[in-house]
C-alpha cells in the first residue's frame, strides 16, 4: 500500500484527494469507522505509518 502511495504522490493523483473528499468531518468519520470495521485495519494503519504515511480515507506523506 505504501508503494501506491508513493506512486499516486509522484503521479500527482494524491494532490486530487480533496475534489472527491472535501468534509474533513466525513473523513474523520471514515477513519474512526475503518478501526472499528476489521481488527486488520488497525495494523495496517500501523504499518501505513511506519513507512511515512498518515491516513486512510486521505492519504498524506508525513515530514521527515
Amino acid at each position: 500500500m505504501s508503494e501506491l502511495n508513493e506512486k499516486a504522490r509522484i503521479s500527482g493523483q494524491l494532490d486530487r484527494q480533496d475534489e472527491l473528499t472535501l468534509d474533513e468531518a466525513f473523513i474523520r468519520l471514515m477513519d474512526s469507522s475503518a478501526d472499528r470495521a476489521h481488527p486488520v485495519v488497525a495494523r495496517l494503519r500501523e504499518l501505513i505509518g511506519e513507512r511515512g504515511w498518515t491516513g486512510w480515507t486521505r492519504f498524506e506523506k508525513r515530514e521527515p
